[in-house]
């Protein structure tokens, strides 16, 4: 979520202070990815799986060399990959997608803003809901796994990778800690 970062730091004091208010913290979802042998990693917004096979530049630029979509949000207005899944299932929590690798095969082809000025056509095979804490299991080959938009985890073979959703940290709810705030005020001024 985009804050401005004054009012994002009002709100932020006024929690450390202890004067947020009940609504001051919102528990986000996170997608944990576990393999064999291998400490879990996480990611707070999403997991792509891509045909790249190794870790080199690391931004994400090729859409048609993703295979599944992990979210923990499903957001349409944003920028990056959470924006195909919010086409298609907009403000869910937890959200897998399939793209098809041929457009032909395509369920639906959207146009999202991958990247800041980047607005490419997406192939999606299909989507389905995560259930918290249930994994899915991601195919057995070379691919790579971009976890936040960078190609981070190279695999080889079958290193039994799976994405689950899962709790993540807390976030202040700004919007709910200035309301708070506000009717504090309210409440001395009378």
């Amino acid at each position: 979520e985009m804050r401005e970062t004054t009012v994002a730091g009002i709100a932020t004091g006024l929690v450390a202070t202890g004067r947020g208010g009940a609504g001051a913290l919102r528990r986000e979802a996170a997608l944990v990815v576990e393999r064999r042998d291998a400490e879990p990693d996480l990611a707070l917004v999403d997991v792509a799986v891509t045909r790249e096979r190794f870790v080199g530049a690391r931004a994400l630029w090729r859409h048609d060399a993703l295979t599944e979509l992990f979210v923990t949000v499903a957001d349409p207005g944003a920028v990056g990959l959470s924006s195909v899944a919010g086409m298609l299932a907009p403000g869910s929590r937890g959200l897998h997608v399939r793209l098809a690798g041929d457009p032909a095969q395509a369920v639906v082809v959207l146009d999202v803003a991958l990247a800041p000025g980047l607005v490419t056509p997406v192939a999606v095979a299909s989507h389905e809901a995560l259930r918290p804490g249930v994994p899915v299991a991601l195919a057995a080959n070379g691919a790579s796994l971009a976890l936040d938009g960078e190609r981070e985890i190279e695999r080889h073979g079958d290193d039994g990778a799976t994405v689950r959703l899962a709790d993540g940290p807390l976030r202040i709810d700004v919007d709910a800690v200035m309301s708070e705030h506000a009717a504090s005020v309210q409440r001395a001024a009378e």
